[in-house]
């Protein structure tokens, strides 16, 4: 799934998971084996996975469809 710049306040905003870090998104999901995992990280004393998803080359973000979260509106 690609987002365009117009649209990833909202689409970062609408997913519980993600959120910015400058240009980047960072994708969290728990993994309860994060603390052994090189992409691990701890928040709020709860393992998880981190992915950095970076714009491409035509300004575009894509992001894994396991990683969007589905949000009644």
């Amino acid at each position: 799934m690609f987002v365009i710049y117009d649209e990833i306040d909202a689409f970062v905003d609408a997913q519980p998971n993600m959120k910015f870090e400058g240009w980047d998104v960072l994708v969290t999901r728990p993994n309860y084996a994060g603390w052994m995992r090189r992409d691990g990280v701890q928040i709020d004393g709860v393992w998880h996975s981190q992915k950095r998803v970076c714009p491409n080359d035509k300004g575009l973000w894509e992001f894994d469809a396991r990683d969007v979260k589905r949000v009644n509106s």
